[in-house]
C-alpha cells in the first residue's frame, strides 16, 4: 500500500515505516522545555544526553553539539533536542513538531527508498548520504516536517535509558 499526501510524492509500495516511535521537538532551552511539557503533559524524562556529532549532508560535513532527552513510558516518546544554529537541530523558542522518528531495520535500504520517492537524505552520521549510519533525516518537500529513520541497532542502547537508567555506551560493532 502506498501512502499518498496531496502535493507530496507517494511512498512507493514496499516502504512501510510503521508507527513513529518518537516525535521530535527542537528547543532553545531543554531544561525549560522539560519543565513546561513535563508539568503540562505529566511527562517524566530520561536523563539528558549530550552528543558531539559531525553529520554528513549532501553539501558536506557539519559539526554540531546537541543535548537531548526522551519521555519515558509509552510510545510514541517525545524527544526534546537543544541544538545549535545552522544545524538540522536549529533552536526554536516554540514547541513545534520538528520530526517523526521511525525505527528502520534496513537503514540504508529504507533511506534509499525514501530518496527514490523524492524525500532525499538531508543528514546522516554515515560516510556519505548513500551510506548512512545510526540515523537519517529526510525533509518532506514543501514542509517543515522531517522524517528521522533510526537504526534498530540502537534499541538495546536506549532500553535502559528509557526505563530511567543510563544509556548503554556505543561499541565498535555498532552499525
Amino acid at each position: 500500500m502506498s501512502i499518498e499526501h496531496p502535493g507530496h510524492p507517494a511512498l512507493p509500495d514496499g516502504i512501510e515505516l510503521g508507527a513513529p516511535f518518537h516525535c521530535g521537538i527542537v528547543v532553545d532551552d531543554i531544561d525549560s522545555a522539560m519543565a513546561t511539557l513535563g508539568a503540562g503533559l505529566g511527562i517524566s524524562w530520561a536523563r539528558v544526553q549530550q552528543a558531539d556529532h559531525t553529520y554528513i549532508t549532501p553539501d558536506g560535513p557539519v559539526a554540531t553539539r546537541h543535548r537531548f532527552t526522551y519521555s519515558m513510558g509509552a510510545v510514541p516518546h517525545v524527544e526534546l533536542i537543544e541544538g545549535e544554529a545552522d544545524s538540522i537541530w536549529e533552536p526554536s523558542s516554540r514547541l513545534d513538531l520538528h520530526h517523526l522518528g521511525y525505527w528502520a531495520e534496513d537503514l540504508a535500504g529504507t533511506a534509499a527508498a525514501l530518496a527514490e520517492a523524492g524525500i532525499p537524505v538531508a543528514a546522516t552520521l554515515g560516510v556519505d548520504v548513500t551510506r548512512p549510519k545510526v540515523f537519517t533525516y529526510h525533509q518532506i518537500p514543501g514542509s517543515t516536517l522531517w522524517i528521522e529513520l533510526v537504526d534498530t541497532a540502537l534499541r538495546a542502547r536506549f532500553a535502559p535509558w528509557l526505563a530511567g537508567g543510563d544509556m548503554l555506551p556505543r561499541t565498535p560493532g555498532d552499525r
